[in-house]
């Protein structure tokens, strides 16, 4: 049923999509797209519909770097047999996944993306995140909401699948996170604190990163056109 679902409201989406890109390009019988759409990672269709128009795409991902490397290794979880799980009465949920490149012995079972609690691997939900990920590298760039200070090593490492990565966070509620658990009620809050903090002001590199982009955008327009669609 979630499936049909999907494959309706997408069909809908990417017509709907396409037809609003045409739309605003067309202006005073001449053909100007938007310079660039940003749009979000699970929507490939954008992908689909920005290249057949030549449109500039970048990505869009609103979690951290390290969710976003583990995605890209879904297949590679399942062949390893770590996935798909139900939760706690079909696999220990504090065993270790190894099998993620520079991820090895950091997380648990409990620490993958709920996608993972699936009863097939052929789930279609399962199937759909693994299918969209892929897609993701066809862009021209990559926006994730966190900093480079906090997970330079898996946004170096993302730096495979993209040339270019725009780290812009912090993560919102980051510190509700760490508030929430007992063990991390420690001095090091203060200092995530310092260097989320540190990332958005003037000369920070979230800031900097921020610049970037809009200097990238920039450079995309033809013929002075500087419009941006977003969806997401």
């Amino acid at each position: 049923m979630w499936g049909s679902r999907r494959h309706f409201y997408r069909d809908e989406t990417r017509t709907e999509f396409r037809n609003l890109l045409v739309n605003l390009g067309q202006k005073n019988g001449r053909w100007e797209p938007p310079t660039c759409i940003i749009a979000d990672g699970i929507m490939s269709f954008a992908i689909d519909i920005a290249e057949e128009l030549t449109i500039p795409i970048i990505t869009f991902r609103t979690f951290s770097a390290c969710c976003t490397w583990t995605y890209f290794h879904l297949t590679k979880l399942i062949e390893e047999g770590e996935v798909p799980f139900q939760g706690a009465g079909d696999v220990d949920m504090d065993k270790t996944i190894t099998c993620i490149p520079g991820l090895e012995g950091t997380l648990r079972c409990r620490d993958l993306p709920g996608i993972c609690r699936r009863k097939e691997a052929n789930d279609p939900l399962l199937q759909f995140f693994i299918k969209e990920t892929a897609a993701m590298p066809r862009a021209s760039g990559l926006i994730l909401n966190t900093f480079d200070r906090l997970e330079a090593s898996m946004v170096s490492k993302l730096g495979s699948f993209f040339s270019k990565i725009y780290t812009l966070g912090p993560l919102q509620g980051l510190f509700d996170t760490f508030a929430k658990s007992p063990s991390a009620r420690t001095s090091s809050n203060d200092e995530f604190a310092g260097m989320a903090r540190d990332s958005v002001k003037e000369g920070g590199s979230s800031h900097s990163n921020l610049q970037k982009l809009i200097e990238d955008i920039k450079s995309m327009s033809l013929a002075g056109n500087v419009s941006i669609s977003s969806v997401g």
